[in-house]
Parts: C-alpha cells; sequence; structure tokens
C-alpha cells in the first residue's frame, strides 16, 4: 500500500474545502445582525451612548437582506443605506466621509398607525439628517443609537426632533453649530 498516494489526494480535498483565513475573521452578513432595541431615557443619555453624531445626507441606494427571523407574522427586512457625512458633531467619523447604516423593518411596509412603526424605522426617506450612531460590533456598519431617538431630519438649517417616535425636543430647533455645543455640554456637563 502507497500511504502518499492515499493521503495526497485527501489532503487536497481538505485543503480546497476548508474555509480561508479571511472568510473565517468576516463581517457578519447584515442580514444575521441582531440591532438592539434600546430606549434612552433622557438626551444626555442618547449623547453619552452614541459614539458618533454626524450631520449629512442618506443617498438613494437602499439593499434589502432579509434575516429569516420574523416579528408577529411579518418577516424582518435589514437594509442597509449610504450617509454621506458633511459635518461631525461628536465623535470621530469615517475618513472617507460614507458610512453604511443599517436599520430593519419589514416589506411591506407596516399602516402608518402600526405601533411596529415605533420600534422599526424600516428603510429611511432621502434626505437631510443628524444621526446618533453606534457602530455594529465587528463590521464597518453603524445603526441609529435608540431606534428612532437617534433620527433627527433637517429642515434648512435647523434640527427636527421627532416626539412622536421618541426624539428629544431638547434638540429641536437648533442649528448644527448649536447641537454641537450641546452635545458638548452633555458631554462635559
Amino acid at each position: 500500500m502507497n500511504l502518499p498516494r492515499i493521503l495526497l489526494p485527501a489532503l487536497l480535498l481538505f485543503t480546497l474545502s476548508a474555509p480561508s483565513p479571511a472568510a473565517l475573521h468576516a463581517e457578519p452578513k447584515p442580514g444575521r445582525i441582531e440591532l438592539p432595541k434600546e430606549r434612552m431615557s433622557t438626551p444626555q443619555e442618547l449623547a453619552a451612548k452614541a459614539e458618533i453624531v454626524v450631520a449629512g445626507s442618506l443617498e438613494d441606494d437602499t439593499k434589502a437582506y432579509p434575516t429569516g427571523r420574523r416579528v408577529g407574522s411579518r418577516p424582518l427586512i435589514h437594509y442597509v443605506q449610504t450617509f454621506r457625512i458633511r459635518s461631525v458633531l461628536h465623535g470621530t467619523a469615517v475618513s472617507s466621509g460614507r458610512l453604511e447604516l443599517l436599520t430593519d423593518g419589514f416589506d411591506p411596509l407596516p399602516l402608518p398607525a402600526d405601533p411596529l412603526n415605533l420600534s422599526y424605522t424600516g428603510p429611511l426617506v432621502q434626505g437631510d439628517y443628524v444621526c446618533f450612531l453606534r457602530r455594529v460590533p465587528q463590521t464597518n456598519l453603524y445603526y441609529l443609537a435608540g431606534g428612532w431617538q437617534g433620527l433627527y431630519p433637517l429642515q434648512g438649517t435647523r434640527v427636527i426632533a421627532l416626539e412622536k417616535q421618541g426624539g428629544f425636543a431638547a434638540f429641536g430647533g437648533m442649528t448644527l453649530e448649536e447641537l454641537k455645543v450641546k452635545l458638548e455640554q452633555l458631554q462635559h456637563p
């Protein structure tokens, strides 16, 4: 019996079927990530838990990733959208000036009166926003700290607080410069 002739094909087969070192350390796929459903009690808590606070625009490039999970009878979908950063109000943002925002929701979207809308943002409408963000561990993705509480549309030069969705009135009506000062005050009372 010639042992090298038997071992060589077996070793070759094992080598070809083993995952690459890069695959062993690959980022989790967006559909497999579990987004936390956290609520912040105060503007101070939101500011403290956000790793970065940025102002910018959501681009129109939503990608959907089924999660394989359901909420009631609805399949849960993760959405990834590109956020173009114009201004960093707190923390250190990525050097490229863009980041990938991960949100979750349903397809089809629930009716506006459905209480699921308070917990799941779904894909966000293209536009200008201030976002309080946290990074998804082991990825290059970010998510809204506190869900809706971490999203503030910009109307002209003013921040709009989505109070019905849990946004903090303390941030509403401010300019970006005023918000930056307020965040500094909240971080260092």
